[in-house]
């Protein structure tokens, strides 16, 4: 197990580099090269061997995806993050160390269904808490969610060019690179999402109903996709002129599965204030959904490039659905697509911001194959060419290079806990203004006492409601209230989705009280966020 970590942490951008170079390779000699050469057989001597491949090229056009599937593997296994986990995800590893009814507890008390949190607690008795092995799950989901998007095209009989090209982006897109090494239920999501869209084009309408009850226990974005797989599943049938009861049927029995929950949802609805960290949706955030489908988080010096490739692909590919005559194949992926953003577009102009371009990934394998038939249906091959000249070295570099994001998230923490633990004495104590930095430190062994500032109930700006603070053992006390430590460490998160209030209080006590006299200030920021440490002293 020790050496499978290690070989996870040796690894090396090159790798990234070159198999995306290689796959963009194959994909250029399959679509450009290739169909030139059938296109020209006529003018050939030896029309056959064009026609009737032999040999090793025989070989690997019967083997393709075998052979893409180990790359796929390969990547996702070599990009698993071995660092610390950022926020969210040390509140998934957190609740996976409760005992199990508190995981309950505290999810209902949180703003997600329990089905992740309850295989995250099932994977890390099976394999441990190390953070590679942990990912591993997530890297799990997005592995078979390839296969899964190929069966979706074969059923669709989409063009074979476009399948490489839209598997190839799913292979190396940054979006998906990321969340398949993100310890959250995204990976999982898109899976069961694209499994429930291959219900509904066999027919298979128990195991649609399987599908959407798991939707709806993973993530409540599962509502949205539920809802656009039984739209589909209507439209299909009633397209056919077939009785649309079926598909009512299973749509009834995911909702009725899920009607023990809809006493929390409730509660949790309830508790999600105006001043909640999910920002008002905007136009620029559905135009950013398509860069970041592709290009999510990259360094910036690729993020201008980026933007510009990712608007003129999906600029293309609306201009080429609307240009030529849509069938139901395209009508499919094109409603995969549109319809779930639709849906959280509709509910945060209705009700309350719901859109995160992350809850969306479940779309990217659908829009990637519409990508790929945009960029290879009555396309010159020159046009080609200037396209997988731009893509490749894009895609490559995309997924040789860490996240930003995640990169700046990740090292707050880290040097928090270096500073902490360089520092410490016997008899000090550590009290956290936000649930935030309290949750991201508990992965570090800092050995000292930790509690939080009482917080307002709620789910304030990304705050813990009192629920879920409870069954995570999360201690409260004020500075005031604390006896017995000689020197406490005032830990405070700053930035504009943290309320003010949530960090006064204790500042208060520590830098005004006649009871603390500060010794050191330490302030670490990163774009908008950071945290302020303030070293106080009990006066004698």
């Amino acid at each position: 197990m020790d050496q499978l970590i290690a070989l996870i942490a040796a690894r090396n951008a090159a790798v990234y580099e070159w198999a995306a170079v290689v796959l963009g390779l194959v994909v250029v000699w399959e679509f450009i090269v290739r169909r030139r050469l059938v296109a020209q057989a006529p003018a050939l001597a030896d029309v056959a061997t064009i026609h009737a491949p032999t040999g090793v090229v025989a070989w690997f056009a019967r083997h393709w995806f075998a052979l893409f599937m180990v790359v796929v593997v390969g990547v996702r296994v070599w990009a698993l993050d071995t660092g610390p986990y950022w926020y969210d995800e040390a509140f998934t590893v957190w609740l996976a160390q409760l005992p199990f009814e508190r995981v309950l507890a505290a999810t209902a008390g949180d703003v997600h269904p329990p089905l992740w949190y309850v295989l995250v607690w099932l994977w890390v008795r099976v394999v441990g808490e190390e953070p590679a092995l942990v990912r591993l799950l997530p890297a799990a989901c997005s592995i078979a969610a390839v296969p899964l998007a190929r069966l979706l095209a074969d059923r669709l009989d989409w063009p074979t060019e476009a399948q490489y090209v839209g598997l190839w982006l799913l292979a190396f897109s940054r979006f998906e690179l990321f969340y398949a090494s993100d310890v959250r239920m995204y990976s999982l999501m898109q899976l069961l999402f694209l499994g429930g869209a291959w219900c509904v084009l066999e027919r298979r309408w128990g195991w649609l109903a399987v599908t959407c009850t798991l939707l709806l226990w993973t993530h409540y974005y599962g509502l949205f996709y539920s809802a656009a797989l039984a739209a589909l599943g209507l439209a299909s049938e009633l397209r056919y002129r077939r009785s649309p009861v079926a598909v009512v049927v299973a749509g009834g029995v995911a909702a009725l599965s899920f009607m023990p929950w809809l006493a929390v949802l409730a509660k949790q609805m309830r508790e999600v204030q105006a001043e909640h960290w999910i920002m008002p949706v905007t136009g620029a955030d559905v135009l950013l959904t398509f860069y970041n489908l592709l290009f999510h988080n990259g360094p910036l010096y690729l993020e201008a490039f980026g933007f510009v490739a990712a608007t003129a692909l999906a600029g293309f590919a609306a201009f080429k659905s609307v240009r030529y005559p849509l069938t139901w194949p395209r009508v499919v992926l094109l409603w995969l697509i549109i319809g779930p953003m639709l849906l959280a577009v509709l509910v945060s102009l209705l009700w309350r911001s719901v859109y995160v371009v992350r809850y969306l990934l479940p779309i990217a394998p659908a829009y990637f194959l519409l990508i790929g038939w945009a960029l290879t249906y009555r396309t010159g091959t020159w046009a080609r060419l200037a396209m997988a000249v731009v893509l490749v070295p894009l895609l490559a570099l995309g997924a040789a290079t860490p996240d930003r994001a995640a990169q700046l998230e990740r090292g707050r923490s880290v040097e928090l806990a270096a500073l902490i633990r360089a520092e410490r004495r016997p008899g000090d104590v550590i009290v956290h203004t936000h649930p935030w930095t309290m949750v991201e430190m508990e992965q570090y062994e800092v050995q000292l006492p930790q509690y939080l500032s009482p917080s307002p109930d709620g789910l304030a700006l990304g705050g813990l409601t009192r629920q879920t603070r409870e069954a995570m053992g999360m201690r409260e006390a004020r500075l005031s209230d604390l006896r017995g430590y000689r020197r406490v460490w005032v830990v405070s998160a700053f930035g504009p989705l943290i309320l003010p209030e949530q960090r006064r209080q204790s500042l208060d006590e520590a830098l005004n009280g006649r009871r603390y006299q500060l010794r050191q200030r330490w302030v670490g920021e990163r774009q908008l966020y950071g945290v302020e440490v303030y070293l106080v002293e009990v006066k004698q």
